[in-house]
């Protein structure tokens, strides 16, 4: 039997010549495209260790998830006004894009945890709805043996989407500007339900 080889990757490179396009990508118009390229940068930097270029890719990817209108969850029939390209995508853009919405609040929250600058992402401009299907438990995100059908794969991100939230939450009630006005015990308090939202957390990730 053969062996098979492998060309080598070189990863800077591709990186460099991403980059290379940004300028194009940034002028027109968003495109899902445009927005998973931003993403991609930012997870090859994340992983890398390089905040700052990861800093300035968030900052753009943010802005076209909210001309795309990926804030928001769309599985809501009521919802007003929604975004006008968001009109034109089919059921299935529209499901990538709010899963491309939820690995940028990842990156975004675990860039706040890196260099302690505030969030891009602010919760209160965001539907948490999290997505259809997704598992609070650490167990169900396991990914199943490769004879698996893709239908039983489960929709894996960086990490779990509730410890992205509750990241969110600590930046709000402690290092906010609002934050730093609050008394020793309101501190305290604050300190003490975010103690027991990551208990909540650890019990059902167990599960």
């Amino acid at each position: 039997m053969g062996v098979t080889s492998r060309i080598p990757v070189d990863g800077e490179r591709y990186a460099a010549e991403a980059h290379r396009l940004l300028p194009g990508i940034l002028r027109e118009p968003p495109t899902l495209d445009g927005l998973q390229s931003l993403l991609m940068l930012a997870l090859y930097h994340t992983l890398s260790g390089d905040s700052r270029s990861v800093d300035i890719l968030i900052g753009n990817a943010t802005r076209l998830i909210f001309m795309l209108g990926g804030n928001l969850c769309y599985e809501d029939t009521d919802l007003i006004s929604p975004s006008p390209t968001l009109s034109n995508l089919s059921s299935r853009a529209r499901y990538h894009l709010r899963n491309l919405f939820w690995i940028c609040y990842v990156l975004d929250k675990e860039l706040f945890l890196r260099t302690g600058r505030p969030p891009s992402l602010s919760d209160d401009d965001c539907d948490l709805t999290l997505p259809m299907g997704y598992s609070n438990s650490l167990i169900d995100q396991i990914p199943p043996q490769p004879s698996a059908g893709p239908e039983a794969r489960p929709l894996l991100f960086p990490t779990d989407l509730n410890v992205s939230i509750i990241t969110s939450r600590i930046y709000r009630s402690l290092f906010s500007v609002k934050a730093l006005r609050k008394s020793d015990a309101e501190l305290l308090r604050t300190i003490r339900e975010l103690d027991e939202d990551l208990e909540k957390w650890k019990v059902g990730a167990c599960d």
